[in-house]
């Protein structure tokens, strides 16, 4: 608009300074024939070009950047893992909890397991995994050791999975001082329980996990509880 007004302005004075009243003109020596044409011209010539210069600085002077194409993109579709699956992304961990599946992390990525069902061998494994080294590193005794790694195991287990976790475990003890000792299975779980710790307490595994089946039976959120064996 600024540009418009300018070529006004010129044009309006170059009409009074080539045929406008004689008041409107600059005062210059009279002049006739060629002489008068050719003056006439130089004016409108600087006029114009004034024209042009104030048109050129009337801009801003910033360069304006162009604007940025933005290309709108569908992400790829990602397959729902099954239950037993090793993921290691967030993209199949999510696309596992929005199916309703749960997901239990590992070292390097995760196990997916169906939460209505038994959990996978695979994740019980790595769950018993630190008992059954503590164990082998006792040469089998029920050392201060083995318990820790055993109430790890448990607590460890249960915030990932969000269950109570129950750890049944054998070691070599003795029920009596100086007694012989004897191959002994126990649960831990519950945050250690002392009824279900006491209670469980056999020479045959099959005595203990049934023991702890009995017990998990009578708890008011029975069905929020899972057993794993570790030896």
């Amino acid at each position: 608009m600024r540009t418009v007004g300018v070529f006004v302005v010129g044009a309006s004075l170059l009409a009074r300074l080539l045929g406008g009243h004689p008041a409107d003109r600059w005062p210059t020596p009279p002049q006739t024939g060629r002489g008068d044409f050719m003056n006439k011209a130089l004016v409108a010539s600087i006029v114009l070009a004034l024209g042009f210069t104030l048109s050129a600085c009337s801009g801003s002077g910033t360069p304006v950047a162009a604007e940025p194409t933005i290309v709108a993109t569908t992400p790829a579709a990602v397959a729902v893992p099954k239950p037993g699956d090793t993921i290691t992304t967030m993209d199949q961990v999510n696309a596992a909890k929005a199916a309703g599946l749960g997901f239990y992390p590992l070292t390097t990525g995760g196990i997916v397991f169906d939460k209505t069902q038994p959990l996978p061998d695979a994740i019980k494994a790595d769950i018993t995994a630190p008992v059954v080294q503590a164990v082998t590193q006792s040469e089998g005794g029920a050392t201060e050791a083995v318990w820790q790694a055993v109430a790890s195991a448990s607590d460890n287990a249960s915030t990932a999975l969000g269950k109570n976790v129950i750890v049944i475990y054998g070691a070599l003890a003795s029920l009596t001082p100086g007694g012989e000792a004897a191959m002994y299975y126990s649960a831990y779980g519950a945050g250690g329980d002392s009824d279900l710790g006491g209670g469980s307490v056999s020479t045959s595994r099959d005595a203990a996990i049934a023991f702890t089946q009995t017990w998990i039976s009578g708890q008011p959120d029975a069905t929020n509880y899972e057993v794993v064996v570790a030896n």
